[in-house]
């Protein structure tokens, strides 16, 4: 469907102030794909979105800590919920993040940052993230349910990991990668 063009003025204004395709349609009154037919075409190109996904872990009393195997007895709390989110945009050298809040995560309350990764994906045409198919993208998809949202659109995966596990590195980790692609480390955490 072509647009005149205070509807294409419009899709672009809406996009450049961060609201989702989803939304743009909906003010407008159109279709999601017709908004991002309009924005690819702007765009002159796919948006690739770079994006990582830390979790918690679940927490457990055992009495060994080599090969044991946990039981959903021994489980005091459960993990898998999101803490952050970092992103970046291709072209664009700033990083943005989004954590839950001390009193989110007292109530494993993961619903803003699930939302955030939400709409920025949906803003995409290419995702990129190491281990992205076995765990960011999966995870994301588990939380979407567990706050009653809308499954993600189906989007294009770059996966990192998939691809270094195609050639000979030493190590496959994303530090060990970057080092070795001298592009820079990982930043250092302090684990779990």
């Amino acid at each position: 469907m072509k647009y005149n063009e205070e509807v294409i003025l419009s899709i672009k204004a809406l996009s450049q102030e961060g609201f989702s395709s989803r939304f743009i349609a909906d003010i407008l009154g159109i279709s999601k794909s017709g908004v991002n037919n309009v924005l690819a075409y702007l765009n002159d190109g796919p948006r690739i979105l770079y994006f990582d996904l830390e979790s918690t872990p679940s927490i457990a009393a055992t009495f060994k800590r080599f090969n044991t195997n946990i039981t959903p007895a021994q489980v005091i709390q459960e993990g898998g919920w999101l803490l952050s989110a970092a992103w970046s945009w291709e072209n664009d050298y700033t990083i943005y993040g989004k954590a839950i809040t001390p009193s989110a995560a007292k109530a494993q309350d993961d619903l803003e940052v699930v939302y955030e990764m939400y709409n920025q994906i949906d803003k995409a045409d290419i995702v990129v993230a190491h281990n992205g198919a076995r765990f960011d993208l999966p995870l994301l998809k588990t939380r979407l349910i567990k706050n009653k949202l809308q499954p993600l659109k189906s989007v294009k995966l770059v996966d990192t990991l998939a691809i270094a596990k195609t050639l000979k590195f030493e190590s496959n980790k994303l530090d060990s990668l970057c080092h070795y692609l001298d592009i820079g480390r990982k930043e250092s955490t302090t684990g779990i």
